[in-house]
Formats: C-alpha cells, structure tokens, sequence
C-alpha cells in the first residue's frame, strides 16, 4: 500500500511539473509570436510582410543576392509598376517557394523575377535548415507546412512547442519592435542597399560546380514555372553579376536546361563585362553595392522592357 501511494504521489509531481511546463511555454511562446508579428522593421517583418500585404506587380524573389541588386525604386521609374523585393539573406530556392505560393494565394503579380545561382538546385544541408525562418508561419497554408516538413521528421512534433518556433530570436525581434532596424539598415520596399566597395583581386575559382540535383528544389522551381504560366505571370530567372572571372559549371547548368526546356526567359550577368571590370560595383564578390544594384536593376529593366512583345 505505501510503494502504491509513492508511486501514485511520484506522478502527481511528473504531471504536476508537466503542466507547469505547459503553462510556461504556451505563455512565453504566445508573447513572441504576439511580438513576432508586431515587428515594423528587419528580415522577419519583410517576410510577414510579403506573405500578407504586398500587391506588387513585379515581385523579386531570391536570397541575400536578390535583396542587395534589385532596386524597387528604379524599377518602378522605368516601368510604371509597382515593385516590391522579397528576398532575404540565406534563403534560397524551397524558402521562395514558400513565399510565391503564399502570395499567388491571396492575389497575382503581372512580373516575378527570382533571383537563381548556377548551383541552385544543388543538394545541401545548410539549406533545409535555413528553412527554419518558416517556422513562425506554421500552419498557414499547405506550402508553408510541407516546406517546413522537409527539414525532418519531427518538426511537426517539434512545433507543438510554442516557444520552438521563435527558438533564438528574442534579440532580433526585440529589435524589429524598435527603430533601431530602420536607422541601422533601411530598406527599400524590401531592397537593403550595401555601402562598401571591394578592392581586392578576384577570388581564385576556376569554376562553380554543380553538385547532386536535388529533387525537392527542382520539383519547386518546376511548380513555380507552372502556376505563372497557368496565371499568366511573366516569369524571368535571373543570374546576377559576380566578381568571379570564371564561373563556368562543370557537369551543365539544370537551371537554364530546365528554364529552355520550359520556355522561360532566363538571363545570366556572371559575364558581363561591365561589372566584371569593375570593382567598385561590387561590396565583395558575390554581393553589390549600392551603385552596382542601381546599374544592374537599370540594365535588367532596359532588357526585359526589350523583350516585350
């Protein structure tokens, strides 16, 4: 009768300590979601952002490389339509994704440009765990949940946490609930313009080698190519400039096979000389600067407007 009693008392405590744990999380974890989404300002408002309240007629998708060279500002002075850029630092080709089918959902640009990398569909680790920034937005639409889902098994599981979702980022959204973001680095309808200059020679790569093709990146461009056509988007696919004299691709290039194979405009600046002999366009040798994005978005327009039927 006493062991029964211990063990009946023995789990009062575990469930005792269950519940209180409950309790803390679903507290702390509803004030920063309350907070998340509250922010005015950073990478995590300009996703929210981009889901919920852009009517853009040109979209430009893409990561750090899209964010830093596509200027809305010029953009819209050459073609009289409204421009925001969604790209964010980090977040390739599945996190784009997620964000043009939460978009198309809700209404339907007449433009997209994505921002790609020759090796864009390559398979790597580091990218489905970048695709940790959906993790606020869990449970929103079926792309959202199913890109979420490749990181693992267990991130539903996971997620039952409430506090899981926004693990790590007290400080930055403290911060997007400040000024401080907009003072420190504003943007333009989403485009964040960088101010060094390189000067230094170009890095030594003889060539961008395009590894292992990874299913889930290339089913996502594929649908992505889909629903434009079925919306009448105009989709172009965009290669913009490096500082990296040799950028050939060993093995083939499956982003510009899969844009010809689908008739998609597809245009690829690594070899253009105007920024190639020009270093102070660049603020290293993967990014722009802000007087490379202002060229780069003036000849991007003038060529697409070029290409107009």
């Amino acid at each position: 009768m006493f062991f029964k009693h211990q063990i009946i008392k023995f789990l009062c405590k575990i469930l005792l300590l269950l519940g209180i744990t409950f309790l803390f999380d679903y507290a702390i974890g509803t004030t920063l979601k309350h907070y998340y989404f509250t922010q005015t300002s950073g990478a995590q408002y300009r996703t929210t952002y981009s889901m919920d309240s852009t009517n853009a007629q040109v979209l430009i998708f893409g990561s750090s490389r899209a964010n830093h060279h596509y200027n809305p500002s010029i953009i819209e002075n050459m073609t009289g339509m409204s421009c925001y850029n969604t790209g964010r630092d980090g977040n390739f080709l599945l996190y784009n994704y997620a964000i043009f089918k939460t978009v198309i959902n809700r209404y339907k640009p007449e433009i997209v440009i994505i921002d790609v990398e020759k090796d864009e569909l390559s398979s790597t680790i580091d990218d489905y765990e970048r695709l940790s920034s959906l993790l606020p937005y869990l449970n929103r639409n079926k792309a959202i949940d199913q890109t979420i889902a490749l990181r693992g098994p267990y991130e539903k599981i996971k997620c039952l946490s409430k506090i899981y979702p926004y693990n790590s980022l007290l400080l930055t959204i403290a911060i997007g609930n400040t000024e401080l973001n907009k003072a420190r680095k504003p943007d333009i309808k989403g485009y964040v313009p960088l101010n060094n200059i390189w000067d230094n020679p170009y890095p030594e790569l003889d060539s961008m080698v395009v590894k292992t093709i990874d299913q889930n990146k290339k089913n996502a461009l594929l649908e992505i190519i889909q629903d434009c056509k079925l919306h009448g988007i105009r989709l172009v696919l965009v290669i913009s400039p490096l500082f990296i004299k040799s950028v050939d691709t060993t093995g083939g290039n499956p982003v510009m096979q899969i844009a010809l194979k689908n008739n998609v405009e597809y245009l690829d600046f690594t070899s253009d000389t105007i920024f190639l002999n020009n270093h102070h366009y660049f603020t290293d040798p993967e990014h722009l600067n802000e007087s490379g994005a202002t060229l780069f978005s003036t000849l991007l327009i003038e060529h697409l407007l070029r290409g107009e039927k």
